[in-house]
């Protein structure tokens, strides 16, 4: 069976339908030229990905960083066995090994008898999706432009991986062309879309909007503008985030929480750099360039007909995944140095990062990545005592890691009373569960991840509990 060639997604996606995939093309042709500050180093390219039986058996050759395979015609190995589910599996190439993530299937990644969620192959390494056996035959790597700093306007990272992403953002600030942020909640995206304004050279202002906090019935005039009385409540006229961002940047957070009805009119915002405002014929011309992120696999979204997938290939002029602390782990005690360095400068303290302390940071999976990061080390440095941070008081904060000790701050509710009904009670600590975990969390979205909600999901869960987000969320 001869080898079959796909083009995967990578650091610069380029879809059909996208009108300037040649431009995207072409600059990230520059990256196997090393600049000044930068220098070369083998960077994933490509695998080859064996299916041992099947309809679908036979050699996959796979161009990029990432793939995904499953029942799914936009999956870049589409595989028809029942056994597999639409979107099964993601493949993750490094340029030792190869991250194998499930992607919520039914049936499941399975290593000889075990299952697994999460695991890394090395080239030759055996596992099944469904009843589908496949080998990893080949990780293929060249040449390819890292920034020697560890600091991209603001963005922090002393990992290859964060360094090849910053090599790629010099290239992509000083184009008009959008890009699309992929990555777990807590990675860094806002900071990513940030420094990439700063790099741009741009003269108009960064502006940011949280698609989450964007009501259904309200999210036509408060991402686009209205005229005064083009519904209930318009008062006065509004004008959009769109023009607020004019010679700027406009930064679209959890772009896959918008509504699917504005999503055509984003995609002309786009296109023709022109707004309309709810209510009003006149189209006003803006010049901006956009940045969207998201913690959603916007393909499956696609799939799943949530998202429009002209926009998502106009989104994803530039598609660049940040990848989780916990695949970059020398990121680890570099960031709590530079987090420690902040608030000692804020606060007049004088700490370092030991090694004991160090070395246990980097042993733990930070599920909250960057964001859980900077907090655990902020309120640490308020309690340690002496020259270094403590590991004790590292300890104290439910960001620790499974096998460590923790405090338990779940309320007693059954211990108050076991008379009466039990729905209340429930209520009860789902009231008091998510006034503490909005303090925790920086942004509504952040926990509503946590809490295993979507974000409107979580809306309406608050809704019917009388919590009112705003009130308690980042107050810790």
């Amino acid at each position: 069976m001869g080898g079959r060639s796909v083009e995967s997604g990578s650091c610069t996606t380029i879809g059909a339908v996208n009108p300037s995939s040649h431009e995207v093309e072409a600059i990230a042709a520059t990256l196997r030229i090393a600049r000044d500050d930068e220098e070369l180093c083998p960077q994933p390219a490509g695998l080859v990905l064996e299916i041992l039986d099947g309809p679908d058996s036979g050699s996959y050759d796979v161009a990029g960083q990432e793939l995904t395979a499953g029942r799914g015609p936009l999956c870049d190995i589409p595989l028809r066995d029942p056994s597999v589910s639409e979107f099964h599996f993601r493949l993750t190439a490094g340029t030792e090994h190869v991250l194998l993530e499930d992607l919520g299937s039914s049936n499941g990644l399975w290593i000889g008898r075990a299952r697994v969620d999460r695991a890394q192959l090395l080239p030759g390494a055996r596992f099944r999706a469904g009843t589908v056996r496949m080998q990893l035959r080949e990780i293929a790597t060249t040449p390819s432009a890292i920034a020697r700093s560890d600091d991209f306007f603001g963005l922090r990272g002393r990992s290859q991986a964060m360094r090849s992403i910053f090599a790629l953002l010099a290239r992509a600030a000083p184009t008009p062309l959008p890009v699309l942020v992929t990555g777990e909640t807590g990675v860094g995206k806002g900071m990513l879309a940030r420094a990439l304004h700063r790099a741009s050279g741009r003269q108009g202002p960064f502006v940011a909007v949280d698609c989450t906090a964007l009501p259904r019935e309200l999210a036509d005039g408060l991402l686009f503008g209205h005229v005064k009385g083009s519904f209930t409540g318009a008062t006065a006229d509004r004008s959009s985030p769109f023009e607020h961002a004019d010679g700027g940047t406009l930064f679209l957070d959890e772009i896959g929480e918008l509504p699917l009805e504005l999503q055509p009119k984003l995609l002309r915002a786009l296109d023709e750099q022109v707004v309309q405002r709810l209510g009003s014929n006149e189209p006003r011309a803006v010049d901006v360039r956009l940045v969207a992120a998201t913690n959603r696999h916007l393909v499956q979204e696609v799939s799943a007909g949530r998202f429009r997938s002209d926009l998502y290939h106009r989104l994803a002029g530039f598609a660049i995944r940040v990848p989780p602390l916990r695949g970059r782990r020398e990121d680890i005690p570099f960031l709590a140095s530079v987090f420690l360095a902040e608030v000692c400068a804020k606060q007049g303290l004088s700490l370092e990062v030991g090694e004991e302390v160090a070395a246990e940071l980097s042993r733990w999976d930070w599920p909250g990545n960057v964001r859980q990061l900077r907090q655990t080390v902020l309120r640490a440095a308020y309690l340690s005592e002496g020259p270094e941070l403590s590991a004790a008081s590292l300890m104290q904060h439910d960001d620790a890691p499974d096998d460590a000790p923790a405090v338990d701050h779940t309320p007693d509710l059954a211990s108050r009373t076991a008379e009466g009904p039990l729905q209340p009670l429930v209520d009860e600590f789902k009231h008091e569960y998510c006034c503490a975990l909005l303090a925790r969390s920086s942004t509504i979205a952040e926990a509503a991840a946590t809490a295993g909600f979507s974000a409107r999901g979580f809306r309406l869960l608050l809704r019917r509990l009388g919590v009112d987000a705003q009130e308690h969320v980042g107050k810790e």
